[in-house]
């Protein structure tokens, strides 16, 4: 699959999270529901886990240096999603994709490194 399916795909990805993260704030605000802001943040941070092996098949006819990039980038947000996971902290799965500098509205971690992609 050429890079475009994969950006597309990792798109995808970040819609489901964009997703999952707009009903975790308003379970929250709503009626404070911790147990389903729990696992609604869980499903985020299980597919950021994931990420890395739902892609495999699809970047293994990529260039090689393009595959490392990948590869790395994307083990880089299953790393922090398995520590996350397993410290089990909705502190850490909410933070998951951004940065200490993050400002509401701006891209996340993974829409820059989509953006990224984009111009290679």
């Amino acid at each position: 699959m050429p890079l475009t399916g994969v950006i597309k795909r990792l798109r995808q990805y970040t819609l489901e999270i964009k997703r999952l993260e707009t009903k975790a704030a308003a379970v929250l605000a709503d009626n404070y529901d911790l147990e389903l802001y729990h696992d609604l943040l869980k499903q985020k941070a299980e597919i950021l886990r994931d990420i890395p092996d739902l892609e495999r098949d699809l970047t293994k006819d990529l260039d090689i240096d393009l595959q490392k990039l990948l590869r790395d980038r994307l083990g880089g947000f299953a790393h922090a999603a398995l520590k996350a996971l397993h410290l089990d902290s909705v502190f850490y799965m909410a933070a998951l994709l951004y940065p200490e500098d993050y400002q509401t509205g701006a891209e996340n971690d993974l829409e820059i490194f989509i953006d990224t992609l984009g111009r290679l």
